[in-house]
């Protein structure tokens, strides 16, 4: 891992864990930013006129003093991008670098505060960078977070303004603030932005991130990334390689349909993925094939997610099994000719419904379900 020294503007090596503490840099990319290359010109040498990408590495080397620290990150500058093998290991490795950040710094070139409470926050809200694939693990990952605007005012932490993320990403706020199940009200705040030993903002325990998305059903991590985009068609997979805990190597070129399914494989390969994933949605039943796995699935399939709820109601849960031959899955069986869309595509022919998940009425003994969400559908000659 390269980190910037804060004061020397010079890159240095760290290798396993004998890493610093660090500050981290999280922000949209633009058209001149400040890369690896640009170092080979020492950045004292190039203060006089910076272009716009060294202004913020130099801001961000600023707070980062402020807070104590002596080294930042910034994906611009300290990854070389040339190098296929040092991207790939930056990439697979970049849910953990912010997560085991000390500070975060959010930089959002597109808000600039205003007067009053509203004008604080009037461009918050449409922010690209909650628009853009890679700012999802950004925000998720690092314990403590600070928003900046345009010209580097502190618009507020992350924990303050849980609510207000929430609803535009639909992120639990007990994930964006750190609290354990049952905390629910402020006790006893230990945190607030960054502590050097994370803890839960309530109650005092342990911070452990990976709980908080074990026990968020995957298709509502989907979810979370349905709206936003990236450049690259297949960052739109990588992007969530440290968000679901698995590695893969990058295949630039292979598209972003090829490179969501390796995705989806090693996360089912992996015991990553829970029976959630087979509850993608599509577009308004049109035509059989609306029923059937798109063959360009990706997490656009899955807005607005499913609930924890609605998955504890469900009736029998799938195994599921990765095998040569691809996925194997028990499910229901049950003839259907009631299918409109089915019907008048393949006239009288009967269609054999799978259905993926099944749920029973509370308290009910009968196993056969009375209720259904999401399904396959083979046809029968």
């Amino acid at each position: 891992m390269r980190l910037l020294h804060t004061r020397t503007y010079q890159l240095e090596t760290f290798l396993g864990t004998d890493i610093p503490p660090y500050a981290i840099l999280s922000h949209t990319w633009g058209q001149d930013e400040f890369v690896f290359e640009d170092l080979k010109v020492p950045i004292a040498d190039q203060l006089d006129n910076p272009k716009r990408g060294l202004r913020k590495v130099l801001q961000s080397c600023a707070l980062a003093i402020k807070d104590g620290l002596d080294y930042v990150w910034v994906d611009t500058c300290c990854i070389d991008k040339s190098s296929s093998a040092e991207l790939s290991e930056a990439i697979n490795s970049m849910f953990a670098w912010y997560r085991d950040s000390s500070n975060c710094y959010v930089w959002l070139e597109d808000v600039t505060l205003g007067e009053g409470a509203q004008g604080r926050l009037g461009d918050f809200d449409a922010s690209n960078w909650f628009r853009r694939g890679w700012t999802l693990q950004e925000l998720i990952a690092p314990h403590g977070v600070a928003f900046y605007d345009s010209k580097w005012n502190l618009i507020d932490d992350r924990y303050s303004l849980a609510g207000r993320i929430s609803k535009l990403t639909h992120i639990k706020q007990e994930i964006l603030q750190r609290r354990h199940k049952g905390c629910e009200e402020e006790k006893n705040v230990l945190l607030r932005i960054f502590n050097e030993d994370p803890r839960c903002s309530s109650c005092g325990g342990k911070d452990n991130l990976r709980f908080y998305l074990w026990k968020t059903p995957t298709a509502a991590r989907m979810g979370w990334a349905s709206r936003r985009r990236t450049c690259r068609a297949e960052d739109e997979a990588y992007s969530l390689l440290g968000l679901f805990d698995v590695n893969m190597p990058l295949l630039y070129g292979e598209g972003r349909d090829k490179a969501f399914r390796r995705l989806i494989h090693e996360m089912l390969q992996h015991n990553q993925a829970d029976s959630s994933i087979l509850l993608w949605q599509t577009s308004p039943l049109d035509s059989y094939t609306n029923l059937c796995l798109p063959m360009d699935l990706g997490p656009r399939y899955f807005e607005g997610g499913v609930s924890s709820l609605h998955l504890n109601s469900m009736w029998p849960k799938p195994d599921l099994v990765v095998n040569p031959r691809g996925l194997e899955v028990s499910v229901w069986l049950a003839p259907s000719s009631a299918i409109s869309a089915a019907k008048g595509a393949y006239g009288s022919q009967q269609i054999i419904v799978s259905w993926l998940f099944s749920r029973r009425a509370q308290g009910a003994t009968d196993p056969r379900p009375w209720a259904f969400s999401s399904c396959l559908c083979t046809r029968c000659p």
